[in-house]
Parts: C-alpha cells; structure tokens; sequence
C-alpha cells in the first residue's frame, strides 16, 4: 500500500454529462485524503494510464457498463497485474446478478451512483482499509432481515462446515456436479441445497437462491476457494 495519508483511487466510468468528476470532487470534499489521480473512460484506458504512473492505486472504481473493457474484464486483469489494488464495481442499476459478477472477477465492494459522496467515501476507505466494503444499501438490500454485526456469527452457528464450503463454492463459476464432488457429497444432494440453505438462514425466498447466498459468503468474509 502507498502512504496512509492518502487514497490514491483510479475511476473509469463512461457517464456522459461529467459524472464522473463531479462524483470525485464531491468524495474529496468529504475526505481530502482521497486521490482520484486517474481517471479514464473505460477499463482498457484505466489500465494504460495505471501502467504509465509510478504510484500504484489502492483502490479502483468500475462502472459495470462500459465500452471497449467492461467493468468484470477489468476487474478480472487488475486482480492479475495488481493484487493489492482494491477494487469497487459501481453502477446506476440495483442488480444483484452484475453485483455478484463483479464479486465473482474480483471485486471486494459495490456503490451505486445514487449514493451520497459520504457514503462513496466510506466504500474508498472500508475496502482499502478493511479490504471490503459490504455495508452499501444495494447489497445489504439482499438481506434485509440481517444486521452486520450479527451477519457472520449468524451464518457460523447455523450453518455446519460442508454447508459454509457449499457458500464459498457458490462465489465460482463451478457447475454443481464440480462443487457435488469438491465437498463430497451427491449431486442430487447439493441441487437441493440452494433453497434449503436460504430457508434455514433466514433469506426471503428468491428465484435465484445460489446468487442470495454467494452475495452473503462475500458479505460474512468467506473467500471463495481458488
């Protein structure tokens, strides 16, 4: 990491009307230690800027949509060339299918553009100094029910060791034969498990259940398995 003092952050969003500027100067009012030093228009723009300056960024802010390299293939080429950069997937849509994407190519939090540059920058300071940031109201929307605070030590006492495996297997593009065999169990066995999982945890029902508990792996700092 670079100098505590500052947040050096690179920004690449394509909204038109200047956005994306507006959006930086009004996080660093609220928090002058917060750099936006690059910003670009895409994600393959984002990535030759990077390459040009000396100063790493600690954390990067992706627009989902975005033209030439969208928001998951540039997620996915910074965790390659820059492991220690922190990335943050943001959009104007409440999604949780792009949210999950974002997580699954190595995000490690989502803000939405309808955000409060308050609450933009507390997402910059969380994922650089926590290394995630999952108290944004588009993700916590998932799970209404559950507090922070108790999020983790809810799913721990509930859930036996297989079963918290099975979450962190849902954060992977592994098809459920693959992850039946990981964890040891049938097939048949673990196609049920999405939906009892999410009864027994106390999710509101969904027709996407294993996208409801990979967000909630992320949430309770669960790594998905390499």
């Amino acid at each position: 990491m670079n100098d505590p003092k500052t947040i050096y952050v690179a920004y690449a969003d394509d909204a038109r009307g200047g956005f994306p500027q507006t959006m930086a100067d009004f996080v660093t009012e609220c928090d002058p230690n917060i750099n936006f030093y690059i910003m670009a228009k895409d994600g393959l723009e984002l990535l030759e800027k990077i390459a040009k300056v000396t100063v790493q960024p600690d954390v990067c802010i992706l627009d989902v949509r975005m033209p030439n390299m969208d928001g998951y293939a540039t997620a996915m080429q910074l965790r390659k060339k820059y492991p220690h950069t922190r990335v943050l997937g943001i959009s104007v849509f409440d999604e949780r299918a792009a949210i999950l994407q974002m997580f699954r190519h190595g995000a490690r939090g989502f803000i939405s553009k309808g955000d409060w540059a308050e609450e933009i920058a507390t997402g910059i300071r969380d994922v650089y100094e926590l290394g995630y940031y999952l108290r944004s109201k588009i993700v916590q929307r998932t799970f209404p029910k559950l507090t922070e605070d108790n999020l983790k030590k809810h799913c721990k006492a509930t859930c036996s060791e297989v079963e918290l495996q099975y979450m962190r297997l849902c954060c992977t593009y592994l098809r459920t034969e693959d992850i039946a065999e990981k964890i040891g169990l049938s097939e048949r066995t673990v196609e049920a498990y999405p939906a009892r999982l999410c009864k027994k945890l106390g999710l509101p029902e969904s027709p996407h259940p294993q996208q409801n508990l990979a967000l909630l792996a992320y949430r309770c700092g669960l790594e998905p398995f390499e």
